[in-house]
C-alpha cells in the first residue's frame, strides 16, 4: 500500500490549516465575534469557491472576491483589495504549504526573482500608486488583466502541439531570465497593490508563453507566488498603513476557516487533474468576470478609450512573447 495515497498520509499535510484553525477558533470565542457570520455569510459562502479557485489554478482567492465584492456586495475596491491581500495570505498559504510538501513540480527560479520583483512592485504601487485610483478604474483594471490573461490561454490551446511543454525553465540565459521575471514581478506588485491579484496572472504568462513551461506546473507556481506577494502587502496594510480594521477584519474574520481548507484542497485537486481542464476552467471564470463587468461598471469616455487601449498592449505584449518563444525553440530544433 501506497502510504502517499492513503487518506490520514494526506491529511497529515492539512496539520498547519488544523493549527490556524486553533487559533482563529480561541479568538473567535474570547472576542465573542462568531456573531460576525450571521452579519457575512455572504462573503464566507463567496470564498468557498474563491479558496477553491485559489489553490487550484493561477488565479488568487482576489481573482474571485474582487469583483464579487465590488460589484454584487457593493463593497469599495479599497477594502476588497486589502481584504483580498489578507485572506491570500492565510489560503494561499495553507495551499501552499500542501505543494511544499506534496512535493508538486513548480519553477524555483520563478518564485525567488518574481517574488523579489513583486515585493518591490507591491511596495511602490501601495504608496504612489493605487492611493490615486477611481473606485471604477481599479474594477475596469481588474478586468482587463483577467481578459487578456485569457487570451493567454486560448492563444496557447489552439492545437494539440501545445501540450508538449517543459517542466521547468531551459535553454535561456540565466540573467536574462532573472531580469525578466524580476521585472515581470515588479509589475505584478503593482496590479496587486491595485486591486489584490495581478503579480499570479502575469508571471503565469511569461512562464507559459515565453518559457513553454506547462501550465499545470506554472499554476503551483503561481499560487507560491501570490501567497508571498499577499503576505507582503497584508504586511504593508496592518503594520504600515494601519487598514486591516473595522470591517476588513470582520470580513477576513468570517472567511479563515473557509479559506485554510478550500486553497490546499484546490491545491490537492490541481496536482490529480490534467492541465487541459485547468485551462477551461481558468477561461470559464474570466468570461464571467468579463461580461459582469460590461453589465455592472459604468464606463466613462476616458474609460471607453483607455480600456480596450491597455487590453490590446497587454495582448500585444503576449503576443510577441509568443513569438519570441516559438522562434527560441525553433533555433534550438525542440
Amino acid at each position: 500500500m501506497d502510504i502517499r495515497g492513503s487518506l490520514s498520509y494526506r491529511l497529515f499535510y492539512f496539520i498547519p490549516s488544523f493549527v490556524i484553525l486553533g487559533v482563529w477558533a480561541t479568538y473567535m470565542v474570547l472576542a465573542d465575534r462568531f456573531f460576525l457570520f450571521q452579519q457575512h455569510w455572504t462573503l464566507s459562502l463567496t470564498m468557498v469557491f474563491g479558496s477553491f479557485i485559489a489553490g487550484a489554478t493561477s488565479e488568487g482567492g482576489g481573482a474571485v472576491a474582487f469583483p464579487v465584492f465590488t460589484k454584487v456586495l457593493s463593497i469599495p475596491p479599497n477594502i476588497a483589495r486589502t481584504f483580498a491581500l489578507a485572506i491570500q495570505t492565510v489560503g494561499m498559504g495553507a495551499a501552499s504549504l500542501v505543494i511544499w510538501n506534496y512535493r508538486v513540480p513548480v519553477v524555483r527560479k520563478a518564485i525567488l526573482f518574481s517574488s523579489t520583483g513583486g515585493a518591490a512592485g507591491i511596495i511602490f504601487g501601495t504608496f504612489y500608486v493605487a492611493p490615486h485610483m477611481i473606485p471604477a478604474y481599479s474594477k475596469i483594471a481588474f478586468t482587463i488583466i483577467t481578459l487578456a490573461f485569457g487570451f493567454v490561454l486560448v492563444l496557447e490551446n489552439r492545437h494539440k502541439d501545445a501540450t508538449q511543454r517543459f517542466d521547468d525553465i531551459r535553454y535561456t540565459n540565466h540573467l536574462h531570465t532573472a531580469v525578466l521575471l524580476m521585472g515581470v514581478g515588479f509589475i505584478g506588485g503593482i496590479f496587486t497593490s491595485i486591486v489584490g491579484t495581478g503579480l499570479d496572472f502575469l508571471t503565469f504568462s511569461l512562464l507559459v508563453l515565453y518559457f513553454n513551461v506547462s501550465e499545470k506546473v506554472a499554476t503551483p507556481t503561481s499560487v507560491v507566488l501570490m501567497a508571498i506577494n499577499s503576505a507582503v502587502g497584508f504586511a504593508l496594510h496592518h503594520f504600515a498603513l494601519d487598514t486591516f480594521v473595522g470591517a476588513t477584519m470582520d470580513y477576513w474574520l468570517v472567511c479563515v476557516p473557509i479559506v485554510i481548507f478550500g486553497a490546499p484542497l484546490g491545491a490537492f485537486v490541481c496536482a490529480g487533474i490534467s492541465r487541459e481542464r485547468i485551462v477551461a476552467m481558468l477561461i470559464f471564470l474570466i468570461l464571467v468576470e468579463f461580461v459582469s463587468t460590461l453589465l455592472i461598471v459604468k464606463f466613462d469616455g476616458f474609460s471607453q478609450i483607455m480600456a480596450p487601449t491597455l487590453f490590446l498592449a497587454r495582448v500585444g505584449i503576449f503576443y510577441l512573447l509568443h513569438r519570441a518563444r516559438t522562434a527560441k525553440l525553433a533555433r534550438s530544433n525542440l
